[in-house]
């Protein structure tokens, strides 16, 4: 489990060293290249956003599809954090809320690589900070959230900043 930022990036460096240097466009064929299944099921705003089980040697992750598209990615990403450290489901939610979690989420949007959205950053040098969350929420396919997080994790954008409207 990585216990710091640092930590989180480098283990989404090594999972997406083969990747272009730029916006994961198939999320699922890459988790599947790592080893976990992710499906999508409609299963209302009153479930969680995802959970990830073993079945017969094989990790599973179940997205809630009633989310936005940005939050399933993330969701998808989350969960193949937790497949990577070998982290097993348990349904008593023993991490829901600690710093492991807080973790896996820095992983999620780690996948986002850090030169490609510095990159996007600088090429709008001067709009509002906002403008340009905008762009890189879109740009990468994810959410208003784990754009805005990760500007923040990136030292690109403060706190205020990161929990200001959309």
């Amino acid at each position: 489990m990585p216990e710091t930022y640092e930590e989180a990036e480098n283990l989404a460096r090594w999972a997406g060293a083969e990747l272009p240097d730029g916006p994961l466009r198939d999320l699922q064929i890459f988790a599947e290249r790592l080893g976990l299944l992710g499906f999508s099921l409609a299963l209302g705003s009153d479930a969680g956003d995802a959970a990830s089980v073993e079945v017969d040697g094989l990790r599973v992750a179940v997205v809630n599809g009633t989310t936005d598209s940005g939050r399933r990615r993330y969701s998808l990403a989350h969960e193949l954090g937790h497949h990577l450290v070998g982290d097993a489901y348990e349904p008593t939610a023993r991490l829901a809320g600690t710093e492991g979690e807080s973790m896996l989420n820095a992983f999620a949007a780690y996948l986002m690589p850090r030169p490609a959205v510095v990159n996007v950053w600088n090429e709008f040098s001067g709009a509002p900070a906002r403008r340009v969350a905008i762009v890189i929420a879109a740009r990468f396919s994810v959410s208003w959230t784990a754009a805005c997080n990760h500007l923040r994790n990136l030292g690109l954008i403060d706190f205020p900043h990161a929990r200001g409207s959309r």
